[in-house]
């Protein structure tokens, strides 16, 4: 809601909790990403992990009507090993499909 509707809390909750979660990140990330990225660049790669994940949270009724797949923890794993292998490589696929 803070996101959508901000108040001056906005600010206080982005730099003690989001700000701390993607530096984090950023360090994950950053140890596979090119080292021409910006830290402009790199937070948009954060960003995108972000929607990925909060798409298939807010989205789960949907996700489930089109895949046909009950929201179960072997789907949940699923989705996560989706956001994983897509946020690491991309429309390129798998680390096993490279390889092929």
């Amino acid at each position: 809601r803070e996101i959508n509707q901000p108040t001056e809390a906005l600010a206080m909750i982005a730099e003690q909790v989001t700000k701390p979660t993607f530096l984090k990140i950023k360090e994950i990330i950053q140890q596979r990403m090119p080292e021409h990225y910006k830290d402009g660049d790199m937070f948009m790669c954060i960003f995108s992990v972000f929607a990925q994940i909060i798409f298939f949270n807010f989205g789960r009724n949907i996700v489930s009507l089109l895949t046909g797949n009950e929201y179960d923890q072997a789907f949940q794993d699923h989705v996560v090993d989706h956001i994983t292998n897509f946020s690491l490589y991309g429309l390129n696929g798998s680390p096993a499909e490279l390889k092929s």
